[in-house]
């Protein structure tokens, strides 16, 4: 894991600071020299918790109009693209969606490749706000689980690098 960055909207229209987060990115690449990692969506559990909030997020898919899930949302890695697809992942209800940098894309993480993690916090019940301190874990089905714990700065910016 090399970054957790989260991201806020302040009100339209104006300069204001945003009043929550709306969503954390986390960057997961596999070390030089390992072996490929299985990066399965339907295999992976992410939780968030804070002192008002614990969710299990889902990996959500396409419906299809059969009411079938058709396919998985892949954030696409172009960031025109990119910000589309964030926005779709948005309208959805406690959710986390992923980037995948391998050409062509696969359910591997390659030595060196970077998987980037979307955790959509939008619909927490109790907003992520300032000076909360919150943890997320990556559960995946074999390994290690990546558990990190940050606490949001005393005042927000729409992209805040949290170290």
């Amino acid at each position: 894991m090399s970054a957790v960055i989260a991201h806020g909207q302040g009100l339209p229209g104006t300069a204001a600071a945003p009043a929550s987060a709306d969503y954390l990115q986390v960057q997961l690449a596999a070390a030089t020299g390992v072996e490929q990692i299985l990066f399965d969506p339907e295999d992976i559990i992410v939780t968030y918790q804070d002192a008002n909030n614990v969710v299990l997020l889902q990996a959500p898919g396409v419906i299809a109009a059969n009411g079938t899930e058709a396919e998985r949302i892949v954030v696409a890695a172009p960031q025109a693209a990119q910000d589309a697809d964030i926005t779709a992942c948005l309208a959805l209800t406690n959710v986390w969606c992923y980037t995948n940098d391998g050409n062509p894309p696969n359910l591997l993480l390659d030595p060196g490749e970077v998987n980037e993690i979307f955790i959509f916090l939008d619909d927490l019940p109790n907003p992520l706000t300032t000076n909360t301190q919150f943890i997320v874990e990556i559960i995946p089905q074999d390994g290690a689980v990546l558990r990190f714990e940050r606490r949001v700065p005393l005042s927000l910016s729409s992209v805040m690098n949290l170290p």
